[in-house]
């Protein structure tokens, strides 16, 4: 996704501009922003799947001693998001 979104990235910046009414040049940047974020999440979900044991979850280190998080998968049913109006394509 992120090679697509890098590959047709003037045509995304243009679309954002007219969706959402920003400068051409913040839409630019908006874009190369999208096309990181869709290269960095697709690591983490391989990373992921690999370190995960479907038993126990997996720990996730927050940084801070008093807190501890784990990764545990389940069902949750349906779900919802509210897109911005100055950012959508990197929400949506």
């Amino acid at each position: 996704m992120a090679e697509a979104v890098t590959a047709h990235a003037a045509t995304l910046a243009a679309l954002e501009t007219v969706d959402s009414g920003k400068p051409i040049d913040e839409a630019d940047w908006d874009i190369e922003d999208v096309a990181g974020c869709f290269a960095f999440y697709a690591d983490r979900a391989d990373a992921t799947a690999a370190e995960f044991d479907a038993e126990k979850g997996q720990v996730v280190d927050l940084g801070m001693d008093e807190f501890r998080g784990r990764i545990i998968k389940e069902p949750l049913g349906c779900v919802a998001l509210i897109t911005p109006w100055n950012y959508p394509l990197l929400v949506r």
